[in-house]
């Protein structure tokens, strides 16, 4: 299974992610803003199989850049706050409480 998790930034929630399911799927990280390290692209999303956003907005950025209805993949939006570090462990807490692969 391909993930591709979605932050602002690509950096700290989303790689904070893709790092931690790493061990059970093919995971990657992006960003949904015009300053990502790694931007969503069309190619990322159509090599995922499930695309999980850390927040709505960052869900809506994406959304009004591409029809997501045209990709394959599901989505996922999930309720994650821009307040934590890499790998702090608040943030794997909320993943862990919030994400369910499908």
């Amino acid at each position: 299974k391909k993930v591709l998790f979605v932050c602002s930034a690509g950096i700290l929630r989303s790689a904070t992610a893709a790092r931690i399911y790493a061990r059970k799927y093919n995971t990657r990280a992006a960003g949904s803003s015009s300053y990502a390290l790694i931007p969503v692209t069309h190619e990322l999303l159509l090599w995922a199989n499930e695309v999980v956003f850390v927040n709505q907005e960052n869900f809506a950025h994406v959304a009004r850049k591409f029809d997501l209805d045209d990709f394959a993949c599901t989505t996922k939006v999930l309720d994650i706050p821009d307040q934590y570090e890499h790998m702090h462990p608040e943030l794997i807490k909320h993943f862990e409480e919030q994400y369910e692969p499908t």
